[in-house]
């Protein structure tokens, strides 16, 4: 009993320091203009541009793509602002050397992330809702079906994994552009190879032999999720898939950020 009582301390303790991390990571980091842009203005520019270019994309698929753009590229893009940005100020090698588990540490860096993708994705959602039929008539989005829980709960588990995504890349990396170069090409083919904007079966419609490569990417998930969650229907069993996929990816890519973490410390 008692050694249990000191384990559930432990981890009562390890979440509190890595909370003050996140929580010091919010006030410094999450106005610094990458941030800003990545996270809101990008998605924007985005979705005019398939609005606009792109009169094929649905209103579906504009919406629910832009939310997972938006929460993806708002998750992941603080990591690689703040752990370079950390390294180059001395700051990491300070919490580093602090009485701070690697663990602790890389737990808070993701949790800013996920706060801020997850704000990311929830402010444009009703922007989306509101402006994007004004092309084509004066109501809401057509055949929007939102069911909230779900939608904020996608939401939430995606912003996780693509927290965990931007930590992976940017944990040993000296620079901000050392950590943005690899993100943004792993970022853009997931949009490009994930049904964004356009069905898998359509996206892979001139090699549909590859299109297994869509099921390797968490975004797939993640879309799929926010797109049965806003416009339905709804299928409780690859519901399921979507999100127990999300979550396990999420733990593979921060046990190996840990794992790298450590590694530059011997």
């Amino acid at each position: 009993m008692r050694s249990t009582r000191i384990g559930l301390r432990g981890i009562w303790e390890g979440l509190k320091k890595a909370a003050v991390i996140a929580e010091n990571d919010i006030k410094i980091y999450y106005f610094k203009p990458p941030s800003i842009f990545f996270g809101i203005m990008l998605p924007l520019v985005l979705y005019f541009a398939f609005t606009l270019g792109r009169p094929c994309v649905t209103e579906a698929y504009r919406l629910t793509g832009v939310v997972a753009i938006s929460t993806f590229f708002g998750a992941s893009t603080l990591e690689a602002v703040v752990l370079p940005m950390e390294r180059r100020s001395k700051t990491f090698e300070r919490l580093i050397s602090a009485p701070l588990s690697p663990e602790d540490l890389l737990l808070g860096k993701m949790a800013s992330g996920v706060i801020f993708g997850t704000i990311s994705g929830i402010t444009i959602t009703p922007i989306l809702i509101m402006i994007g039929p004004l092309w084509e008539w004066g109501g809401f989005s057509p055949g929007l079906s939102l069911t909230p829980t779900l939608f904020l709960l996608a939401i939430l588990i995606s912003a996780i994994n693509f927290s965990s995504i931007g930590l992976l890349v940017s944990v040993r990396a000296n620079d901000v552009s050392d950590a943005m170069m690899p993100l943004n090409f792993i970022r853009f083919i997931m949009i490009f190879l994930s049904g964004v904007f356009i069905p898998l079966e359509e996206t892979f419609v001139f090699m549909p032999s590859l299109i297994f490569l869509a099921y390797l990417l968490p975004l797939t998930y993640s879309v799929d999720a926010l797109r049965q969650a806003a416009y339905g229907p709804i299928d409780p069993q690859r519901l399921a898939v979507d999100f127990i996929i999300l979550i396990l990816t999420s733990v593979a890519f921060f046990m190996i950020a840990v794992k790298s973490l450590k590694h530059t410390q011997r």
